[in-house]
């Protein structure tokens, strides 16, 4: 199963793993309640993890050379 995924592919699925452990830690403390102490630093570490994956993903896009030329 492992030698079917290509490189790329295994970039997206990281990806996708970010994005949704972002949501699952954003939802779990919407629900359980953040302590103050934590908040800042949980708030940071999720901003930096999405920013992080949705540069990577355009970064991706961009280097495979499907633009559209006009």
């Amino acid at each position: 199963m492992w030698d079917k995924i290509n490189k790329v592919q295994a970039q997206v699925i990281a990806c996708m793993v970010i994005i949704g452990c972002s949501f699952g830690l954003s939802f779990w403390g919407a629900i359980n309640g953040i302590p103050k102490s934590a908040e800042l630093l949980i708030n940071k570490v999720t901003d930096i993890a999405l920013m992080g994956a949705v540069a990577w993903l355009f970064t991706m896009s961009k280097g495979n050379g499907n633009n559209l030329k006009l």
